[in-house]
């Protein structure tokens, strides 16, 4: 009867056991799949995770124009320092506590910049990023693009 018959249903097998290793003209997806070396970088998704795809293996990757997260994540700068963790490790509010509103107590010594409305006192990094965060843009000043006389 049936209850002494083995399952004939194929089991889906568990990412480790697809592969061990690949030839040397193979792929390793993340998951342990071979693929072709051929099959990366063709705009399909040959790996079950896509990364035969990634812009990084592929020379695809856009240089960063916004602020860049610890892990390399690119995400636009106004949500720097806006209340909520946007890049995975935080570090898009890391230093937020740093910058204040008021430039009464700024710490020119550590290198911090007042705005000239005196609206917020800026990290240096802040300051000439061709991202203005003072609210009359005295952090993008002429001085960004001023190159020091030193006759």
């Amino acid at each position: 009867d049936e209850a002494d018959c083995k399952d004939d249903k194929v089991s889906a097998l568990e990412p480790e056991t697809l592969a061990a290793t690949c030839a040397g003209t193979d792929y390793k997806c993340g998951d342990g799949l071979c693929i072709p070396v051929s099959w990366t970088c063709d705009d399909q998704d040959d790996c079950h995770a896509g990364d035969d795809e990634d812009p990084k293996l592929c020379g695809k990757e856009r240089e960063c124009d916004q602020y860049t997260c610890g892990n390399g994540a690119c995400i636009p700068h106004r949500w720097v320092c806006d209340g909520g963790v946007d890049c995975q490790d935080g570090s898009d509010e890391d230093a937020c506590g740093q910058e204040r509103n008021g430039t009464d107590s700024c710490k020119y010594e550590q290198g911090q910049f007042p705005c000239g409305d005196g609206s917020k006192c800026l990290l240096g990094d802040h300051v000439c990023d061709k991202i203005s965060q003072c609210e009359d843009g005295s952090d993008e000043g002429s001085f960004c693009t001023q190159k020091p006389d030193c006759s």
